[in-house]
């Protein structure tokens, strides 16, 4: 169990994320935008094409937004989550997360 490393949390110590963490959750992030932004110009486009189905395209975009904000939510969170169970020493890589489980 030489590769990998878990972090010990106790009660009351504070932990930081380090500089690829952030670098990862700010990638969720931008990428969530970019489906928020897909999502707002789909429904300009339909609602251009046909002003009839409008009100059933606002209701389908309003799902769109929910689920895309869901994913902007989720991401940094499992980026977070998993790095503060497992990170990689430096100048070492890891076989498997659980190598050194006897099961």
């Amino acid at each position: 169990m030489d590769t990998i490393r878990r972090s010990e949390s106790t009660q009351g110590s504070e932990t930081r994320p380090d500089r690829d963490d952030l670098i990862r959750a700010t990638i969720a992030l931008a990428g969530a935008a970019v489906g928020i932004g897909n999502v707002l110009s789909s429904l300009i486009h339909s609602m251009a094409r046909n002003p009839s189905l409008a009100k059933q395209s606002f209701a389908y975009a309003i799902l769109g937004f929910a689920l895309t904000e869901a994913i902007a939510l989720f991401a940094p969170m499992m980026a977070f989550l998993i790095s503060s169970f497992i990170r990689v020493e430096e100048g070492k890589t890891a076989a498997t997360p659980f190598s050194d489980w006897k099961g």
